[in-house]
C-alpha cells in the first residue's frame, strides 16, 4: 500500500507552484485555488486524496511536459498514483 505524507504533499505543492509561473494567468488561477484548497485540508488533517485528483487533472490538462520541476522531483514518483497520472 503507497503511503504519502504530509512533507511529500507539500514538496510537491512547492514544485508545483515554480512550475504554474508560466501558465497563462487563468490557468495559473485555477492551480492556486485548487493548490489553497488542497493545503487547507493538509492542515486541517483531512483526506486529499480526491484534490490530489484534482490538481493531477489539471497537469494533465495542461500537459506534463508543461511541468519540467515537478518531473525532475522524487516525490512526483510517490504522488504519481493519487495524482491520476
Amino acid at each position: 500500500d503507497l503511503r504519502m505524507n504530509s512533507d511529500d504533499v507539500r514538496e510537491f505543492i512547492r514544485t508545483l507552484e515554480v512550475d504554474i509561473q508560466n501558465l497563462q494567468s487563468e490557468i495559473r488561477e485555477d492551480f492556486e485555488y485548487e493548490i489553497g484548497r488542497t493545503i487547507k485540508q493538509l492542515e486541517n488533517n483531512k483526506d486529499i486524496r480526491g484534490r490530489l485528483m484534482i490538481l493531477g487533472g489539471l497537469i494533465k490538462d495542461v500537459g506534463i511536459n508543461t511541468f519540467a520541476n515537478v518531473i525532475a522531483s522524487p516525490v512526483f514518483e510517490l504522488l504519481k498514483p493519487y495524482l491520476g497520472i
